[in-house]
């Protein structure tokens, strides 16, 4: 069970270069650490056997079990106890929060289930295989990362969905601003239909960082049914967190289905004040859309609407419908119509920041479309068709990577993964630490030798060892 530091030498005699070397340490390293940790819930077990007889528990069989850390496979041996009238059980198992049938650790499954929310289910078998001590199929890790994204949206219902759990919180934050954006991600279904992903983010700011920003204070929202059920998550959330009373909310979107500027009103109901804003990004790819046969026309058009002055508008407008040829008169024509309509619909939101008297907060808005990219990534692309729920599964668990619930989730979804406390379990810990004693170990030990110069015989002798 101990390191013998002869068996690593010769492991390292033994290889046939650097890489050879380490894979074989590895392995080395890894069987030792699960042999101490059998060692160490053999005797836990046998501590709890103790224990659990005081309270009238009998010993009716003892058997192997394997579960798989991540740092190696492990098998130990554990009892199955019964007391009258009652199931038995595997004290062990039980206060160890060891769930049935289920060979990974919880650690395990979450590091998995996050490599698989970021490449396809072989990459992370691949992955997994060269940077652990064990393999799995990609067909483990979908149903890995099916129950993990499982644990994630359960916790986030449980929390923001379910009316009957919300209770008023003791404190809620107060903040200047608060910048609330949304936009949908569309994706491929298999039998290839088209499905979206309804997304809405939060943030109470920005940081600087010399040249670069970040967001500070941010919280995400997902739905794979509608936009309704992401609007649910988003209010329930700011009713149990912020009071918006001194607060200026911002709001940012592209206007389209499920996010309109009502959508976004309606949850900010007694804010300080309210202002909404038509993202950049879509106002520049509609011009770029609309007037692709007059290019040298899209950054006058773009210059007017930054300006917000609309007869500079109608003057770009009109330019580009007096360069129409007679060929595709029709068509063009309707495509300027059209943006005229869209520029004239929106007028009110394309008010620039800077012309609102709003001052330091016309930072922070605009990232929602570059946040899309862990969930474009992973969803788009590749000839890739998903399932409902199989995405959903997805979608969460990057939720909960980028709001940091996703261990809360794990650990509430299974509550035999939170720390026991019981008195048996104690008892049984302290019995285990007096069964294996506490060696201490002495490492090597490092000196020096003092001289006044380099030529002193002290001096030479220094030099001499330091080679």
């Amino acid at each position: 069970m101990d390191f013998s530091l002869t068996e690593i030498i010769e492991i390292i005699k033994g290889s046939n270069d650097g890489i050879d070397v380490e894979r074989k340490l590895q392995v080395y390293f890894s069987n030792k650490i699960s042999d101490m940790m059998q060692v160490v819930l053999e005797s836990i077990d046998d501590g709890l056997a103790e224990e659990y007889k005081k309270q009238g528990y009998r010993i009716e069989k003892r058997d192997f079990r394997t579960i798989q850390f991540l740092f190696g496979k492990v098998t130990f041996k554990r009892r199955r106890m019964k007391k009258e009238a009652e199931k038995a059980l595997y004290p062990l198992d039980k206060e160890m929060g060891f769930i049935s049938r289920e060979t990974f650790s919880p650690l395990l499954l979450r590091n998995i289930a996050e490599i698989a929310s970021g490449t396809v289910l072989r990459k992370t078998a691949q992955a997994t295989a060269l940077l652990t001590p064990f393999t799995i199929s990609h067909t483990k890790v979908k149903a890995v990362l099916d129950t993990v994204g499982e644990f994630q949206q359960n916790y986030t219902e449980n929390h923001l969905l379910d009316v009957t759990k919300l209770t008023e919180p003791k404190e809620k934050k107060n903040v200047p601003f608060l910048y609330i954006e949304g936009d949908g991600l569309m994706y491929k279904e298999i039998k290839k239909k088209r499905g979206e992903i309804h997304r809405i983010q939060i943030a109470e700011g920005v940081e600087k960082n010399g040249k670069r920003t970040r967001l500070i204070g941010t919280h995400y929202f997902s739905s794979t049914d509608s936009t309704e059920v992401a609007w649910s998550l988003v209010q329930n959330y700011l009713y149990l967190n912020y009071d918006l009373t001194n607060t200026l909310v911002i709001s940012n979107s592209d206007g389209g289905s499920g996010y309109e500027f009502d959508k976004f009103n309606a949850i900010v109901q007694g804010c300080l004040r309210h202002e909404h804003v038509r993202d950049t990004y879509h106002v520049n790819q509609k011009i770029k859309q609309r007037l692709n046969f007059v290019p040298e026309l899209q950054s006058p058009l773009k210059k007017a609407i930054q300006d917000h002055e609309w007869e500079a508008v109608e003057a770009v407008l009109d330019t580009a419908d007096s360069i129409i040829g007679d060929e595709q008169v029709a068509q063009l024509e309707e495509q300027i119509r059209r943006l005229r309509g869209y520029l004239s619909r929106n007028w009110e939101y394309l008010t620039p920041i800077y012309k609102r008297g709003l001052g330091e907060a016309a930072h922070g808005i605009g990232t929602c479309e570059s946040n899309h990219r862990p969930y474009s990534y992973r969803v788009k692309g590749q000839g890739k068709y998903w399932s409902k729920k199989g995405l959903t599964h997805v979608v969460y668990v990057i939720e909960g990577l980028k709001n940091g619930t996703l261990d809360r989730a794990i650990i509430e979804q299974q509550p035999e993964y939170k720390k026991q406390v019981s008195a048996s379990y104690k008892a049984a810990l302290k019995a285990a630490h007096k069964k294996v004693p506490h060696q201490t170990h002495e490492g090597v030990r490092h000196g020096s030798i003092p001289y006044a110069s380099r030529s002193s015989s002290t001096g030479n002798l220094s030099a001499i060892f330091s080679y």
